[in-house]
């Protein structure tokens, strides 16, 4: 649930700021942008509901558990971070 509020405006509301301000601080300190700094954590969250055991979320339901707008984007950021699709991912677990 938690990850689903995470976005740009609840961060700066939550620190007091404007999202511009918010973002350009994340690019200079720590080099990224916003939204990957963000699905950095969804994804971390994803491997570890996946890696579960016994864990029968299906994948096009735990997209919207983590706050991604559509399965696409949750597919690529998976892929991005992981280096694996997250069907890839959850077959592999499966088969440990």
């Amino acid at each position: 649930y938690f990850f689903r509020l995470l976005s740009i405006k609840n961060l700066s509301d939550t620190f007091a700021t404007n999202s511009s301000y918010l973002s350009h601080i994340l690019h200079v300190k720590y080099h990224i942008i916003l939204n990957t700094f963000i699905n950095k954590y969804r994804i971390e969250e994803a491997r570890q509901i996946l890696i579960k055991q016994g864990n029968k979320i299906p994948l096009k339901t735990l997209y919207e558990r983590l706050g991604f707008s559509s399965y696409t984007r949750f597919h690529e950021a998976f892929k991005k971070h992981t280096g694996v699709t997250p069907s890839f991912f959850l077959k592999t677990v499966k088969e440990l």
